[in-house]
């Protein structure tokens, strides 16, 4: 699956989840004020490879984000956010 797909369809499940829209602003500011620079695109194929396997590209999905954010979310009220901040 192409990276514009998979961001088109997190976008649209996000719309049906405002909760999750909530959250996804949060993860990008928190990414943003920690000012640290992105991985390299090498770094990123290891590790879609070591999660998925082969074509660890197209195994990517919207399902996996919003798991993400919802993990996220869980955390957040539990309290535990000094844990990955």
């Amino acid at each position: 699956m192409s990276k514009r797909r998979v961001l088109g369809s997190s976008l649209s499940s996000l719309m049906r989840r405002p909760v999750l829209a909530a959250e996804s602003v949060r993860a990008l500011m928190s990414v943003r004020r920690r000012a640290r620079p992105w991985p390299s695109s090498d770094y990123l194929g290891w590790r879609l490879h070591t999660a998925y396997g082969e074509g660890g590209d197209s195994a990517l999905d919207a399902q996996d984000f919003l798991h993400y954010l919802e993990w996220r979310r869980r955390m957040r009220i539990m309290g535990r956010w000094d844990l990955w901040t």
